[in-house]
Formats: structure tokens, C-alpha cells, sequence
């Protein structure tokens, strides 16, 4: 059996072995199997693996295959870390690997088949990925933090020039539209910020206080219907909306959901926006609108920069309003739902926790 073996496993090209017992006695090996033990195959025939590789003995390695044998269920790893070559020229690689049980004529587990593949180019161009993905993310935080001073000066210099010539029609329309997309690319260079933050592992710093809900609820939807003629929000609010949070993030938080409502919903229908405070640990939020999101769209609608990928025409920003929305909720403890269909329009649902509010 053995000299069958060894013919099959010397035609694979990653590695494989076959153990035999509970000591996993190496019975058969190929070349690239002894490659990885870095010994010779007369070396590792008849011993137990553990005495080839001793990394074999460390966990998880010998629980599973000790698992292997005593359930007769296959067992996989993923991405295992290996240094091969002599000291002074190791080079690491990652292998995924399987073990199978093998049966004797009764059908009792007697031994394990080992099978490794080699997935160091995946790992490394992954890794290489992710390296990129936040240089990226760094160099959007550094451009967005150093593009605030040179923002301030040209609000400044629009605000003083209506200042000097109020009266001027020739220059009152340029100066409210300098104006107008300076405060929409402060808020897009605060998303940046805010998303460098989350994603680079800073996270978004909270200042909780005791805050009325409904006040700081109600000031963002006047706000946000100024800044959105024509569409219209009803505000209805039950209960208690007391609670300890972060105004200022909530605030933020409630502005994007509300401004997602007037950008994509239809504006000849009022949206609704209603606060329940009726649960003593919690408080619920829900901003409901007429216009279905497409139920493709709906898996990754948090995701950051979705809204680039938006098929609508009246899309704008950076797409990181609703990621933002979410995590500030998140890091409140709370929970952030979307519900779409033709038939009864789109609806985001937030549970807030009131984090144990003084009475």
C-alpha cells in the first residue's frame, strides 16, 4: 500500500502525506511535503510528525488531526504560516490545507491525508490591497484636514465682500453661491474626516450628555427643509426623548438621514418622521418617504461611497453620509435598519439605547 501511495502522492505538485496512527507516523511523503519539514524523505519515514516538524505539535496543528482520528470528520485550516529554505535564506509562505480521515478494511480510522496548497500569491496580493486601500484612506484624511485653512479664507473673503456691498445685485448672487458650495465642501471635508477616523482605527470620539432627542430632531428636519426647497417633513413624537448621547453627533447623524430622505425621495409627498419614546431604556426613530430603493442596491446601501454607484441623476457628495449615520449610531450602542418597496416607499429605523439617563 505504501509503494501505491508513493507513486500517487510523487505526482502532486503541493503537498501531500499520509500519518498513520495516534502518533501521526509518517508513512508516505512527497517532495514538496519534505520541502516544507525541510528534511529529507528517508529522514521522515516511520516517525511521528511531530518529531519532523515539531511546529506540528503546536495548536491548532495537533488537535485536529488528533480531532480527525477520533471523529472521522474532515478538518481544514486556512492561510497556515510556513518558513521554508535554509537560516539565512527563509522565505514565508501560506498554505491552506485539508485533513481527511482515511479507514482500514473495518472501517476504522487508522490515519489522516494530508493535502496543502500554496496560496502565498492570494495572501500577499491581498495584503498588498489592503496596504493600498489605506494609504488611500490616510492620503483622504491629510488632503481633507489640510484643505479647511484655504476653504476658511474664501468663506471669509465671500462673507466680507456682502458685508462691504450689500446692496450690490451684481455681486450678492455670485457671493451666496461661493457661500452656499463652500458650506456643502466643509461638509464633504468633514466626511472625509470622519471616515479616515472610523476606518484607520481612531474611531469617533463621544462627549454623551443628558439631550432632549426631540429638540436636537426637530431643529435638523427645519434645517434640512431649508436647505431643500420644496420637500417637506412631518415631525410626530411620543414620550420621552431624553437620553445621554452626543448632541452634536446625533445631530449629525439624524442631518444625513434626513437629507438621504429629501435627495432621493419624491418630493411632491411629504416625508414622516416620527420619534417613540414610549420605551423606558430606549428610543426609536424612524424617517419614512415616498420612492423605492432598488433591492439591489439595498445589501451594501451603508456601505462607504455608495451613493458614487447610484444609478439616480440627482445623486450628489461623497456617498458617506449614510456610513457615517450608521456608525454614529453604532458607537451609541444602537441600530440603524432600512425597509423598501414600491408599495409602501423607503424606511430607516433607529433604536437608540438611552445609556442609563439620569431621571
Amino acid at each position: 500500500m505504501s509503494s501505491d501511495w508513493s507513486s500517487l502522492l510523487a505526482q502532486f505538485t503541493t503537498p501531500v502525506c499520509v500519518l498513520r496512527g495516534s502518533r501521526h507516523v509518517v508513512e508516505v511523503a512527497n517532495a514538496m511535503c519534505c520541502e516544507v519539514w525541510g528534511c529529507q524523505l528517508e529522514d521522515a519515514l516511520g516517525r511521528p510528525l511531530m518529531d519532523v516538524r515539531p511546529q506540528a505539535g503546536q495548536a491548532p496543528y495537533r488537535e485536529m488531526l488528533d480531532g480527525v482520528l477520533r471523529t472521522g470528520e474532515r478538518a481544514t485550516g486556512r492561510e497556515a504560516k510556513v518558513e521554508l529554505g535554509p537560516e539565512g535564506q527563509r522565505r514565508t509562505v501560506y498554505f491552506n490545507f485539508v485533513y481527511s480521515p482515511l479507514r482500514d478494511d473495518a472501517g476504522a480510522v487508522d490515519g489522516v491525508l494530508v493535502t496543502a496548497f500554496d496560496v502565498t500569491d492570494e495572501v500577499r496580493a491581498r495584503e498588498a490591497l489592503a496596504q493600498t486601500v489605506r494609504y488611500n484612506e490616510m492620503f483622504a484624511g491629510i488632503l481633507a484636514h489640510d484643505l479647511r485653512s484655504p476653504l476658511g479664507a474664501i468663506s471669509t473673503a465671500a462673507q466680507l465682500v456682502q458685508m462691504r456691498r450689500p446692496n450690490d445685485e451684481r455681486i450678492g448672487p455670485p457671493m451666496e453661491r461661493i457661500l452656499s458650495s463652500s458650506a456643502r465642501m466643509a461638509r464633504m471635508i468633514e466626511q472625509l474626516l470622519d471616515f479616515t477616523r472610523i476606518r484607520l482605527g481612531g474611531g469617533l470620539r463621544l462627549e454623551r450628555n443628558r439631550m432632549d432627542l426631540v429638540e436636537v430632531l426637530r431643529a435638523v428636519i427645519s434645517e434640512t427643509e431649508s436647505a431643500s426647497p420644496g420637500w417637506r417633513a412631518s415631525v410626530e413624537t411620543m414620550g420621552d426623548g431624553w437620553g445621554r448621547w452626543d448632541s452634536d453627533r446625533m445631530a449629525q447623524a439624524l442631518s444625513n438621514l434626513a437629507g438621504n430622505a429629501a435627495q432621493h425621495g419624491v418630493r411632491e409627498a411629504p416625508a414622516t418622521v416620527r420619534l417613540d419614546g414610549s420605551h423606558p431604556e430606549r428610543v426609536t426613530l424612524t424617517f419614512e418617504n415616498q420612492g423605492a430603493i432598488p433591492r439591489d442596491l439595498l445589501p451594501n446601501l451603508f456601505d462607504p461611497f455608495h451613493a458614487i454607484h447610484r444609478v439616480r441623476s440627482n445623486a450628489n457628495g461623497l456617498g458617506l453620509g449614510l456610513f457615517i449615520a450608521r456608525e454614529i449610531v453604532s458607537a451609541h450602542g444602537g441600530e440603524v435598519d432600512v425597509a423598501s418597496a414600491e408599495a409602501t416607499g423607503t424606511r430607516f429605523t433607529v433604536v437608540l439605547p438611552r445609556a442609563s439617563a439620569p431621571a
